[in-house]
């Protein structure tokens, strides 16, 4: 009878036992059976790449040079946004511009770069 699985006994199939909790529910001691649980929160080390790729002097560079003359290259200002996102956080408060003020104005004027007069 080498093909018929054996049936488990009351003692193998019983549930772990429960643990009480603080606010009144309870948990079972060793978690679910029959699921080994996940690996926890994962380690920082991609915020911190982001933060690091964010930060980078080149990128600084970059930046700079963009406020200043414009960019060529319109994927850049929206890749940095994502490394900043991802490596710092959104923005926790909204940003206002006063009348007549763009954007970049406010950029660089956070920045202390004088832009420079456009060639003619």
């Amino acid at each position: 009878m080498a093909g018929r699985a054996r049936k488990k006994t009351a003692g193998e199939s019983a549930a772990p036992g429960k643990v009480k909790q603080p606010h009144g529910g309870e948990l079972l001691t060793g978690g679910v059976p029959g699921n080994k649980g996940g690996t926890g929160r994962p380690p920082d080390k991609f915020k911190a790449m982001c933060r690091e790729l964010a930060s980078s002097a080149d990128v600084e560079r970059e930046v700079k040079k963009i406020l200043k003359k414009g960019s060529k290259d319109p994927m850049f200002v929206p890749a940095l946004r994502w490394a900043t996102e991802h490596g710092y956080g959104k923005a926790s408060q909204a940003v206002t511009l006063e009348v007549g003020e763009t954007l970049e104005e406010l950029i660089v004027g956070s920045m202390g770069i004088r832009k420079q007069a456009p060639a003619e």
